[in-house]
């Protein structure tokens, strides 16, 4: 399910929630840290919503993925060597702004509570049954 999503990756759904509340609490403009997937999908999310969206990316950033979330609308800024520079250049913009909000790759409640709505249409697509797996992350989504 999860691979149909517009950036291919579990990140669109934890982002879209994530986008989604923020506008309602009045957030206007979202700045993400990102090296790639977790700024598409802001992007995507951001587009969508109608909301200014933009992704600080350290250099190592791929222009594949440069030109994926261009595409969607963000204003990228490749800022620092690696993703922490990247972040720390991201939470300083949030820092300066009263309208923005830091949109982080992975470490938010909001992320992980849009995630989990997988379990939930997991249920309504099988139905009441008993799942003896575990879903996780490996390898980057490999």
């Amino acid at each position: 399910m999860d691979a149909l999503q517009p950036s291919g990756s579990f990140k669109d759904r934890g982002m879209a929630f994530m986008c989604a509340t923020l506008q309602k609490r009045g957030v206007t403009d979202l700045i993400s840290s990102s090296g790639g997937n977790a700024g598409l999908a802001a992007s995507a999310a951001g587009r969508k919503l109608g909301m200014r969206v933009r992704v600080i990316v350290p250099e190592t950033t791929k222009k594949i993925m440069l030109d994926k979330i261009k595409a969607e609308g963000a204003e990228v800024e490749v800022h620092g060597a690696n993703w922490n520079a990247a972040d720390e250049r991201a939470r300083q913009l949030v820092a300066e702004s009263d309208h923005a909000a830091y949109v982080p790759p992975y470490e938010d409640p909001l992320l992980w509570e849009g995630h989990s709505s997988l379990v939930d249409e997991l249920v309504r697509f099988l139905g009441p049954v008993a799942i003896h797996t575990t879903l996780a992350n490996l390898a980057n989504g490999i």
